[in-house]
């Protein structure tokens, strides 16, 4: 994890899996807000977590923008990445 820990700057997160000695890079991920104006924050939900499922990884995007008159924007995506005990592929 690197972290910006200020408002503003974003932190990243970058899972490295290790399978027979070889390194296996996910994509990386960010969080970043300010004050109560905006977040983006991205995660991973994985087999064991709640709402995982077998042999694959979720990664979940949600973002909040307040506008002038102080009403929340949400946005939210997922992608699904199947695992194969090897490698991964998006679904």
């Amino acid at each position: 994890m690197v972290s910006g820990e200020a408002c503003g700057i974003a932190s990243y997160d970058q899972y490295v899996l290790v399978k027979d000695k070889k390194m296996i890079v996910l994509p990386q991920l960010m969080n970043v807000g300010d004050a109560d104006v905006y977040y983006h924050s991205e995660q991973f939900v994985f087999p064991n977590d709640k709402d995982g499922i077998p042999d694959a990884f979720i990664f979940k995007m949600e973002e909040m923008e307040k506008d002038e008159k102080d009403r929340e924007k949400k946005k939210n995506a997922s992608k699904t990445y199947l695992w194969n005990g090897d490698s991964y592929r998006l679904k």
